[in-house]
């Protein structure tokens, strides 16, 4: 379970772009993927063949010629995420909007009411 400092705040996206196609992924910490059309500081959705970072969101490091570095992604082991099984695709995160009714977390309470 994991827990956030109370003062976290929370944003969801409204919306995903159309898919971005991944011509090539390295393995490395962080993911660099190739891709047409991402720039540095999207918010990105990892849609892809490898279970461990398939639906992930993640946010583009410095896009460099099409080369996207996938912040927070570890694909560095190899024998986990094997080159010739790679299929996937980006999708850009849009239209965020806050949560802010969110106050404090905690591990328990929100229990059903009758």
């Amino acid at each position: 379970m994991q827990y956030f400092p109370n003062g976290s705040q929370f944003a969801v996206s409204a919306g995903l772009g159309a898919p971005i196609p991944i011509t090539a992924i390295t393995n490395a910490d962080p993911a660099v993927a190739t891709a047409v059309g991402v720039n540095t500081g999207d918010y990105v959705v990892v849609e892809s063949g490898w279970g461990g970072i398939n639906n992930r969101a993640t946010q583009a490091g410095t896009v460099v010629d099409d080369d996207v570095p996938l912040i927070g992604l570890d694909t560095s082991e190899a024998d986990r995420y094997p080159q010739d099984t790679f299929t996937g695709n980006l999708r850009i995160a849009s239209g965020f909007f806050g949560l802010s009714q969110i106050t404090d977390l905690d591990k328990s309470g929100g229990e059903q009411q009758v």
